[in-house]
């Protein structure tokens, strides 16, 4: 559990989260596509090369040949420029989704842990209450037994510490849920 705590907790969070895998891959891809529509408005140059033998007549013949084929796209009314320009644009979009999701993660992971350390030291605060409850029943009980207490004050004691007990259990379900919320901002399984 220490380890959900401490300061590295963020960048374990980082590197576990689907939601922000996604946006990476997302990211990438929308990069790659820009880098794809680049491509298309440069000139290339294709080269191939062959190497054979023909058999005529009982005569061997080895020959080659090679190609080479350079494509220069001329003009296509700047629909090449545009796809290119939106698509980086795209990519830039793509690439600041991710950066915003990061600045969320760690934001959460941060306030997650923050409630759950609240969370935890108020039901340690909610067991100190519920001994101290159990004591001042214990007290006035034998009180009661001597005849220094009333029936009411051992009622009142009896409420307190049914209170007190309400108030653990709830304690103790916050503190659970707190965690839970914890192992789901940082990408874990409770399980």
């Amino acid at each position: 559990m220490h380890t959900l705590l401490n300061a590295e907790a963020g960048r374990a969070a980082l590197e576990n989260r689907p939601d922000l895998l996604a946006a990476r891959d997302a990211q990438a891809s929308e990069s790659a596509r820009s880098r794809s529509l680049l491509r298309t408005m440069l000139p290339s140059l294709d080269l191939s090369y062959s190497v054979g033998d023909t058999y005529f007549s009982h005569e061997k013949v080895s020959g080659w040949s090679s190609l080479a084929t350079l494509t220069v796209p001329l003009w296509s009314g700047l629909r090449d420029y545009s796809a290119y320009k939106v698509q980086v644009q795209s990519s830039f979009a793509a690439e600041f989704r991710v950066q915003q999701l990061q600045r969320e993660i760690l934001g959460s992971v941060s306030a997650s842990q923050a409630n759950f350390r609240l969370s935890v030291q108020q039901y340690e605060s909610r067991l100190r209450n519920l001994s101290m409850a159990h004591r001042l029943l214990d007290q006035d009980a034998a009180r009661f037994k001597i005849g220094r207490a009333s029936a009411d004050d051992l009622n009142l004691d009896l409420t307190r510490v049914t209170d007190a007990e309400i108030l653990t259990i709830q304690g103790k379900r916050q503190a659970h849920t707190a965690y839970l919320k914890l192992l789901h901002v940082m990408g874990k399984s409770a399980l």
